[in-house]
């Protein structure tokens, strides 16, 4: 097992799938990350040596935010919607559908969440 950050990354797995365990990181942007290190995405980890890893969790660190930067940032991003009583976050304050869906018929999901 290799952790990155406090998470685990699955060893026997390709990299461009692994890396997407980490919050944050899909698929295209585990691929970008590959090619910029100078890794082949279909290799695997188990394969890696330690200083590849190494230059990956650096470049990984220094060019993405990710697992609980990410979190707090969207957190943040909320509570200021909300404080500056957009209508964005008055929505997400009372518990419905933020994005314009409509609420007559279809805005159970969003009810249900608000408990």
């Amino acid at each position: 097992m290799l952790y990155i950050f406090g998470k685990v990354i699955p060893t026997d797995k390709k990299i461009k799938y692994a890396l997407t365990n980490l919050f944050g990181v899909n698929l295209t942007s585990s691929i970008k990350i590959c090619r910029n290190i100078g890794i082949n995405p279909s290799v695997s980890i188990n394969s890696l040596k330690k200083n590849q890893i190494r230059t990956l969790i650096e470049y990984i660190d220094k060019n993405f935010l990710i697992e609980q930067d990410l979190k707090k940032k969207l957190k943040l991003g909320k509570k200021n919607l909300i404080n500056m009583k957009h209508i964005k976050g008055l929505r997400r304050l009372k518990g419905l559908p933020v994005r314009g869906q409509r609420t007559h018929t279809n805005g159970k999901t969003a009810k249900k969440l608000k408990r």
